[in-house]
């Protein structure tokens, strides 16, 4: 009798529980003049569950005050839950793009000299290259917040589980922290073989056309250099941006806010971006490709 009890007491607890977050959810909602019919499929019965907190409901009032990500966030499923994961992904990314892009633009100037207006169509090639790897690596480690209901069981069940980075915030245990390193390596070896096929497959291409009329010296094939690539992102950029992650969360979000955060976020990724590019360098001229 005892044990029915006491069941019956955690399930009282738990109802209450949920009917507290959820009308601490509805309030921030009302306060932000946001209505609840507006929600989107999965916010509603992540409500209704109690499973969306009131820092989901601040995260997302706060989206909806800006007109354009209100209706990208409302329509994309996969960019909602990166933003009530993370409410600076955006301003990552942007760092992320402006510290890659100058930094290679910097390098085809130095590189091409003279011949860097004439050659406009290789450096809008390898841009390309730094732009889908850039957002992937930003992206991909981001973490996100799981609204919809996952199948119990099966591979969706189990990737929905793992961390975005290893060292996000939350009981993660070490298995899924450990798992998430081997899950991004997969994911970083399939963008560094696409990018590399987008943006040195083209410059191949363009190579091509122009050598019947300049006779422009060959550059490394491509398979090679979409596995050296691809694997290169597996070893270093893998292990690099999921610290650069870690120390973002755990110390800049904590300690710093607003253009002091910003700041520190592009110092510490630009340093990232140059020890990168250094290790590419050696790993690239170790594998014949430079």
């Amino acid at each position: 009798d005892r044990e029915g009890e006491g069941g019956e007491e955690e399930g009282a607890e738990s109802h209450i529980a949920i009917k507290s977050e959820s009308a601490a959810a509805e309030k921030i909602f009302k306060d932000g003049k946001v209505s609840l019919d507006s929600l989107p499929e999965d916010m509603q019965m992540a409500l209704r569950d109690g499973r969306l907190t009131a820092l989901d409901a601040e995260r997302w009032a706060s989206i909806m005050k800006s007109p354009l990500l209100s209706k990208m966030a409302t329509a994309l499923p996969s960019l909602r839950s990166k933003m009530l994961g993370n409410p600076r992904l955006l301003v990552t990314i942007c760092i992320e793009l402006a510290i890659g892009v100058t930094a290679k633009t910097i390098a085809e100037v130095q590189a091409r000299t003279t011949e860097f207006w004439n050659e406009l169509d290789f450096v809008i090639s390898d841009l390309m290259l730094e732009v889908v790897a850039d957002f992937s690596l930003v992206w991909l480690l981001s973490p996100a917040r799981q609204l919809a209901r996952v199948p119990a069981g099966g591979v969706a069940s189990q990737l929905a589980k793992l961390p975005g980075h290893f060292f996000q915030v939350g009981a993660f245990p070490l298995k899924l922290r450990a798992a998430t390193i081997a899950f991004r390596a997969a994911q970083f070896f399939c963008v560094g073989m696409v990018s590399t096929f987008l943006g040195h497959g083209s410059t191949i291409a363009l190579v091509g056309l122009r050598e019947k009329r300049e006779g422009q010296k060959e550059l490394s094939p491509l398979l090679p250099t979409a596995v050296g690539w691809a694997s290169f992102m597996v070893m270093s950029s893998n292990f690099r941006y999921q610290t650069v992650n870690g120390i973002e969360q755990r110390i800049l979000d904590v300690y710093l806010k607003g253009a002091p955060q910003n700041l520190a976020t592009f110092v510490l990724r630009f340093f990232n971006c140059f020890v990168g590019g250094s290790q590419w360098i050696w790993y690239a001229r170790a594998l014949g490709l430079q």
